[in-house]
């Protein structure tokens, strides 16, 4: 009903009232009922018919007030910063999407989360940033990356692929041009790869 009638003030009220501890009024609800009701309302703000003003708006606020109790609401916190990270990118605010994606908590003990993930979002962080220029913060994040898809058992062509772009973008920034062009040559390996286990062996011909 609240996200029908579309008052932020009201939705706004119910979240403090899920996640603030204690609550503005009334007794806490139980963190194993308030996370789960949590995670369906921070899906619903981001395919309820709001404006994309209000869904911005509501999004900042869940991501202040999920933040401030991460430890009990990681999940929550996770997908709303990607779902807001999504409508930064597409408004070109890469350094704000990267920004938002960086708080992801990827080390944490609460949530089982798989290298394939991780790899993906420092991968996707370092992306974002190399689109606004920012070399340095884009190498702590391929560094990162680096440390997951070295791994043998690693087979994610396509994180691959993006993972040495990003290590050749910034090789040819840093003017180190012998390491950019072998990057480069292994970008091209990787691709030939991904486009073989993609279309089987007749791409190999």
């Amino acid at each position: 009903r609240l996200f029908v009638e579309k008052e932020i003030s009201s939705l706004t009220t119910f979240l403090h009232r899920l996640a603030d501890d204690p609550p503005p009024s009334g007794e806490a609800v139980p963190t194993m009922i308030s996370r789960q009701v949590l995670q369906d309302f921070v899906q619903k703000v981001f395919n309820s018919g709001l404006s994309s003003e209000q869904v911005k708006a509501l999004g900042q606020t869940c991501l202040t007030i999920l933040r401030a109790r991460l430890s009990s609401f990681e999940e929550s916190f996770s997908t709303v910063s990607e779902k807001m990270a999504d409508i930064l990118q597409e408004e070109e605010d890469w350094k704000g999407a990267a920004n938002i994606l960086s708080q992801i908590p990827l080390s944490s003990s609460q949530r089982n989360i798989s290298d394939e993930y991780k790899a993906k979002m420092y991968v996707r962080i370092a992306m974002l940033y190399l689109e606004d220029d920012d070399e340095v913060s884009a190498e702590t994040f391929v560094g990162r990356s680096h440390v997951i898809i070295g791994n043998p058992e690693f087979t994610n062509l396509e994180v691959k692929f993006q993972h040495q772009a990003c290590r050749a973008r910034i090789y040819d920034a840093k003017r180190k041009f012998q390491d950019a062009a072998r990057h480069y040559y292994e970008l091209s390996q990787v691709g030939k790869a991904t486009i073989i286990a993609i279309m089987g062996d007749a791409a190999a011909t």
